[in-house]
């Protein structure tokens, strides 16, 4: 049996091609298993850019990119990309 995380990676895995993300307690199971499945993400260094290196890669390619970020205040300062 898959955990959450796993399967969430499993059924992203063939849909998106571009993963950016910032490593917290949050998401560690998430990122541990798309690493799993030999897929990297794209590490960036605050929140906000991670939001926003995945808006501008899917608005330049026109492609799916998966934003992933922990939770608490690193998760509301991706309020301010959103927005």
């Amino acid at each position: 049996m898959h955990s959450v995380s796993e399967a969430i990676a499993r059924i992203l895995a063939p849909r998106v091609d571009k993963y950016f993300g910032i490593m917290g307690n949050g998401n560690a199971w998430f990122i541990d298993a798309l690493e799993r499945l030999n897929i990297g993400i794209i590490p960036v260094r605050h929140e906000v850019g991670t939001v926003a290196a995945a808006d501008a890669y899917h608005r330049v390619t026109n492609e799916i990119a998966v934003a992933t970020t922990t939770y608490g205040p690193g998760f509301t300062n991706t309020i301010t990309a959103l927005v």
